[in-house]
């Protein structure tokens, strides 16, 4: 198991936390990550625009929506031939909003 937690993780990142789990399970491999946003307090008006503070908008720098997701990846060989399967979780936070 593999754990990042902080206030940014990458230039311009909310703040956040990453586990990331690798196991062999007999002839598959598995791997799982996990990231979710720590700050996760939108705010949404009648209309389901988001609703951005004073300084958000003064400064023209409006930090991204936050998210959870995770993913999960199975492997295995058969021979000379390898197979892989995926699945993504993108979360819903957004539930809500108009696009």
């Amino acid at each position: 198991m593999k754990a990042a937690v902080g206030p940014q993780l990458w230039w311009g990142a909310n703040p956040a936390m990453l586990f990331k789990y690798q196991r062999k399970f007999g002839d598959f491999k598995v791997a799982g990550i996990y990231h979710r946003d720590l700050e996760t307090e939108l705010q949404f008006d009648e209309n389901g625009q988001r609703v951005l503070n004073t300084n958000q908008v003064r400064s023209v720098i409006i930090p991204a929506l936050p998210i959870d997701r995770a993913t999960i990846a199975v492997e295995r060989d058969f021979g000379n031939l390898g197979i892989a399967f995926g699945a993504i979780w993108g979360g819903s936070p957004l539930n809500g909003s108009a696009f």
